[in-house]
């Protein structure tokens, strides 16, 4: 993983980060959990003026 971001990211920049934190990759079902929770946000702060 350091090696990775040795060669994606300038030492002067890896020099000011202080922690790392490595994420598993969301799966689908993840995904779509999030996308209901900000749907279901976005109903409640803007709702149908009809």
């Amino acid at each position: 993983m350091l090696k990775e971001l040795k060669n994606s990211f300038r030492p002067e920049f890896l020099n000011r980060v202080d922690d790392i934190i490595v994420f598993h990759k969301l799966t689908k079902e993840e995904l779509k959990e999030i996308v209901t929770m900000m749907v279901n946000k976005l109903q409640i702060d803007y709702p149908n003026k009809t």
